[in-house]
């Protein structure tokens, strides 16, 4: 019974192995007690007698055990503070005088895109891939063929492999605080582009 539990969300979730910004295995929660007490269990069964055999896997559990706390430690810590993005939406923006100017409030640039190439059809996962692997100005341009009714062969160029992280040549630009896009520096300026930029000003 416990080994189908913990088996059982693995092979179900196989064809949903990779989303997106997250690579590898998802959804195994679930699974997590199961395999914590069939660890258990078979530690348990090793060092039922005493001998040298018992003491050599208890003391290697115990190890084990602790090697993975102190290993995942930097990183829990590390995932505790919120970034910059997180702050960012827990402010008010500043208010300009007078006091009834009118303030717009919108969605990021690349949140727009994101949201442009999801009403034309495309998967979550290839939209962050996407994003995530190619100048911002690339993506919005692939965006307004997608619009325009554009497919296959015509569509303009885009790197879509699933893989971690994103290419060396692309660097992070912050058009606000908590906002970033990626740009080639390699290609030209778009003057298109440039205004968007600009919109996403915070003033």
């Amino acid at each position: 019974m416990l080994l189908a539990w913990a088996m059982a969300p693995a092979l179900g979730n196989a064809p949903y192995w990779h989303h997106g910004y997250h690579l590898g295995p998802r959804m195994l929660y679930e699974a997590a007690p199961a395999w914590c007490l069939l660890a258990a269990l078979a530690l348990a069964e090793l060092t039922r007698e005493a001998s040298r055999r018992s003491t050599f896997f208890s003391t290697l559990g115990a190890l084990a055990l602790a090697s993975a706390l102190l290993l995942q430690l930097p990183a829990r810590l590390a995932a505790s503070p919120w970034d910059e993005e997180a702050r960012a939406r827990t402010r008010l923006p500043a208010i300009p005088e007078p006091a009834n100017a009118v303030v717009f409030v919108h969605g990021s640039w690349p949140a727009l895109v994101a949201a442009r190439l999801a009403g034309a059809g495309m998967r979550r996962d290839s939209v962050e891939t996407a994003l995530r692997r190619n100048d911002l100005c690339r993506v919005e341009r692939y965006a307004m063929a997608r619009e325009a009714g554009v497919g296959g062969a015509e569509l303009p160029p885009l790197d879509l492999l699933a893989l971690p992280g994103s290419p060396p040549h692309l660097r992070g630009v912050q058009l606000s605080p908590g906002t970033f896009m990626r740009v080639d520096p390699r290609l030209p300026a778009d003057p298109s582009c440039r205004r968007e930029a600009r919109a996403d000003r915070h003033w």
